[in-house]
């Protein structure tokens, strides 16, 4: 996806106005159209027709419809990092706030099963523009989780000697497993939620302290 921000000092013109206006519709009218009848089942051509214009300016603002849909899912990503946020502003044990969290990240990431299995097949083949993008979101996204560790380890729940960014990226990656069975075995949010603490639960076992809550 091809992001073209605008520098900070110039004002927007007419024209980056409206192509602002074109992106945002087409947003619209692809995530409409992939809820309705599926991703693979809508062309970019379908979509540029509802939209009034060529299939080539999607190539211009998305890189393709892999683009397009990586474009839908950044903006619920951008939804789902603010209400994490005011999640775990909740005091609680360490198990039980990232409970919280994993619980609004599956609400958003298994609205569409489907979607977000296109969506990791992408993961591996979009650009590094795309790529930079993504770390970004994800950096923002993880935060949430970041600091109920420290906030754990400050509180000597979980052992000063933790690696935090570490305990992240594994626990990303847990959960992020833990989503397979809903797009292969129809598995409902509740079940991988329920996984996903599990896991997370062993993975920090060895880090929690005998002060820590059970």
């Amino acid at each position: 996806m091809r992001l073209q921000p605008r520098p900070p000092s110039r004002r927007p013109t007419a024209k980056d106005l409206q192509a602002e206006a074109t992106r945002a519709r087409l947003i619209e009218i692809a995530g409409r159209l992939f809820a309705a009848h599926g991703y693979h089942a809508v062309s970019v051509t379908e979509i540029a027709r509802e939209a009034g214009v060529s299939h080539g300016l999607i190539h211009a603002h998305f890189e393709a419809k892999a683009g397009l849909l990586y474009a839908i899912l950044a903006a619920s990503n951008a939804r789902q990092t603010e209400e994490a946020r005011a999640a775990i502003a909740t005091p609680g044990p360490v198990l039980e706030r990232i409970g919280r969290l994993i619980g609004i990240w599956v609400d958003y990431d298994l609205r569409s099963p489907a979607l977000l299995a296109v969506m990791q097949a992408y993961y591996w083949q979009w650009s590094q523009e795309t790529e930079r993008h993504n770390r970004d979101s994800l950096a923002a996204g993880l935060e949430p989780l970041e600091r109920i560790l420290a906030e754990a380890r400050e509180a000597g729940e979980l052992s000063q000697e933790l690696d935090i960014a570490r305990a992240v990226r594994a626990i990303f990656a847990l959960y992020t497993q833990a989503l397979r069975p809903a797009v292969y075995e129809d598995a409902s949010p509740a079940a991988c939620a329920a996984e996903a603490l599990a896991q997370v639960g062993m993975l920090l076992a060895g880090s929690r302290t005998t002060q820590a809550s059970v």
